[in-house]
């Protein structure tokens, strides 16, 4: 089974489907990374079903104008990291 790891700003209902598509196949273990804030304009509060794993890394966020937000992942480094030890720990 293949590690994967998708890192994206936040999560859009349209890229769900995609998603659980990766997911239900049995040679993929998907997990969908998270490293920012969504702006004001883009708060999605309906999603289809979610079939994958997700991880939201910790963020410091400076709110900037109407459609800019200025993201600082301050997890993202050691989230990755734990999810490549984990890889290696099931495959030496």
């Amino acid at each position: 089974m293949k590690k994967v790891v998708i890192l994206q700003k936040y999560l859009m209902p349209y890229r769900v489907p995609l998603f659980n598509a990766l997911a239900a196949d049995r040679r993929i273990d998907l997990t969908v990374m998270y490293y920012g804030t969504k702006e004001a304009r883009r708060q999605a509060t309906v999603y289809p079903e979610k079939r994958f794993r997700e991880k939201a890394s910790r963020v410091f966020s400076i709110q900037g104008s109407y459609e800019s937000n200025y993201d600082f992942p301050v997890s993202l480094y050691n989230d990755l990291k734990k999810i490549v030890s984990r890889c290696h720990h099931l495959h030496p």
